[in-house]
Formats: structure tokens, sequence, C-alpha cells
């Protein structure tokens, strides 16, 4: 998002930043999930 005061980004870095946000969420979301399954191991 851009800050007030600041000329929005063009739609092309808009769109890249958005797919590497979704990428992101994607890898952190599968990041938790192994860390999850880690630690039950462990716990185990």
């Amino acid at each position: 998002m851009a800050c007030p005061g600041c000329p929005p980004p063009p739609t092309a870095i808009l769109a890249a930043l958005e797919r590497a946000m979704m990428e992101l969420g994607v890898t952190s979301r599968s990041t938790a999930k192994s860390d999850l399954q880690t630690k039950h191991d462990t716990h185990r």
C-alpha cells in the first residue's frame, strides 16, 4: 500500500508485489506447518 502523499505505484510493480506476497504467504504457511510437525515429532 502506498503511504498518503506518495504517488500510487504502477500496476506492474503492484502485480509483482502481490505475486511475491502470495508466494511468501504460501512459503511461510508450509514452513509453519513443517515446524509444527517437527515440534510434534520431538515431543513424542
